[in-house]
């Protein structure tokens, strides 16, 4: 079950790729360290592809960018 691998971290996404596979995105943080937590997490029970996205106002930005915005 995806919930249980994923232990609490909400909401859970899932997109099935033209290959078959499935990638899930995972979380909503309003600080970078809870967001880099939850990718550590992530990667320490195997899935070592995971990374962090940061978006502002429903657009990609730079983790420092993020970073910047989270301090005002």
């Amino acid at each position: 079950n995806v919930s249980e691998i994923f232990r609490g971290l909400t909401p859970i996404m899932g997109k099935t790729m033209p290959n078959g596979g499935i990638t899930y995105s995972i979380g909503m943080f309003e600080k970078v360290a809870d967001a880099k937590q939850a990718r550590d997490y992530v990667k320490s029970i195997g899935l070592t592809d995971a990374f962090v996205i940061a978006s502002y106002d429903r657009k990609k930005v730079t983790i420092a960018e993020a970073a910047k915005l989270e301090k005002k």
